[in-house]
């Protein structure tokens, strides 16, 4: 059988000042499969009260270590790729830390501004 991974993974929402967990995320899925589960059309979280965190609006941000470095710095991951392939090569934290912001919105132009993005 074909050997999986599966990540612990931090989900922050800088903009809300909020985050998840999720304890085990199975690197051949893509993010997005978990977005939809978190974030669906017909249902907002109670933080989120203008109802702006909806799958298929969110930007996602992976921290990894650019090699030889022992800071981290990010990238803009394609929610539609699996994992693995957003994975490979990388060298990362023991848990994936991405952080998630409402695609175009302003929080998402100083966050990328802030992290030269």
């Amino acid at each position: 059988p074909e050997m999986t991974v599966e990540w612990p993974m931090l989900l922050l929402y800088d903009e809300a000042n909020q985050s998840d967990f999720v304890a085990a995320f199975d690197e051949r899925c893509a993010l997005e499969d978990q977005l939809q589960l978190m974030f669906p059309e017909d249902r907002h979280v109670e933080w989120d009260e203008q109802g702006k965190y909806v799958w298929k609006r969110l930007a996602a941000y992976l921290e990894f270590y650019p090699e030889g470095s022992d800071t981290t710095s990010m990238f803009r991951v394609d929610n539609a790729a699996p994992m693995v392939e957003v994975l490979r090569d990388l060298c990362l934290p023991p848990c994936l830390v991405l952080h998630v912001l409402v695609d175009g919105s302003p929080a998402q132009t100083v966050f990328c501004k802030e992290n030269s993005l």
